[in-house]
């Protein structure tokens, strides 16, 4: 039984995968700062495609820049959370507070860890070490 549930899981991946394929070209096209000789073109159009990762605005990727907290979070939850995500998007939750309390919902960040991050703290970069430890968190144990 839960090897048919991995093949149905894995079934429907595959299938939204297929299905985004075909709109990699064009999102990617949108952002202004991202052009095919990018060393990580594909990987970001891909992660665009599949929702995980979006724009700063004014047309920009920002491939380059670090990355805040609540930008993290956000791309985290929606890979790992995304129902906790979107839960707190129908809630009127912005979208990087979004990723705060969804990932705390889903378990990913802990009060417990003592992070530097907060509600009001969503704007500060995040440290390598702290988005390894949150990703770690938020894999499947079955990896």
């Amino acid at each position: 039984m839960n090897a048919r549930k991995h093949c149905v899981k894995l079934s429907a991946l595959a299938l939204a995968g297929v299905m985004t394929l075909s709109a990699l070209p064009a999102r990617a096209a949108e952002y202004a700062d991202l052009d095919e000789n990018h060393w990580a073109y594909g990987e970001m159009t891909r992660a665009v495609g599949l929702g995980i990762l979006q724009g700063v605005g004014n047309d920009q990727l920002a491939p380059a820049l670090t990355m805040s907290w609540g930008q993290f979070l956000a791309l985290v939850t929606r890979t790992f959370a995304p129902d906790d995500y979107q839960s707190a998007l129908d809630q009127g939750a912005a979208w990087d507070e979004a990723g705060y309390l969804a990932a705390a919902s889903a378990g990913i960040l802990r009060s417990e860890d003592g992070l530097a991050v907060g509600a009001d703290r969503l704007g500060a970069g995040i440290s390598r070490e702290d988005a390894a430890v949150l990703l770690y968190r938020a894999l499947p144990e079955e990896l």
